[in-house]
């Protein structure tokens, strides 16, 4: 194993067991809060995540300066937003009703929006691969950078929609219109 692989693994190892800590202990925490709707903690901790990963990708960009390869581990630390469906539970064990129509709304509207931000997503990737290569250009994309888009696609459409549901709801608090 050469030296850069020892000092990476450390400093990736290092970092997935803090980032781990703590989202797990934000996870507790929006969990216990009952003061937010279910929708509101859910959005909250899926953007924690996404904190939590862009600033672990950061930090192994910029002090490692690694290449490319080692960026989908990184980011599939935002897997973990996925834990956000435990965040309500307890409520629906209890019978309580968690979602009105308004929330369902909000909900529509919100992965509306997050999946329209994904095909502009795809739509620019293709505008700029035309760009650079012309209208009969052909492009060969590795398997680890194809999985690396998809990924960041799917990041693009839980953060827009987990924004746009903060942003409904804060709405609605003040009084205005969604």
């Amino acid at each position: 194993m050469r030296t850069s692989d020892a000092v990476f693994s450390r400093v990736f190892g290092i970092l997935f067991v803090c980032s781990l800590a703590l989202i797990l202990i934000y996870l507790r925490r929006m969990i216990a809060n009952r003061a937010l709707h279910v929708q509101e903690r859910q959005a909250r901790f899926t953007l924690f995540v996404f904190i939590v990963t862009l600033v672990d990708y950061a930090i192994m960009a910029s002090v490692l300066r690694f290449p490319w390869e080692p960026s989908l581990p990184i980011l599939s630390l935002y897997a973990l937003a996925a834990f956000s469906i435990h965040i309500g539970r307890a409520e629906r064990r209890q019978g309580k009703v968690i979602m009105d129509e308004r929330d369902w709304k909000i909900n529509k509207v919100a992965a509306g929006l997050g999946f329209r931000s994904f095909y502009g997503y795809l739509f620019l990737i293709w505008i700029v691969w035309c760009l650079v290569l012309g209208p009969k250009g052909v492009v060969t994309v590795e398997v680890w950078r194809l999985g690396f888009m998809l990924f960041a696609g799917m990041i693009i459409v839980f953060t827009v929609g987990a924004l746009a549901t903060l942003v409904m709801y804060w709405r609605d608090a003040h009084g205005e219109a969604n």
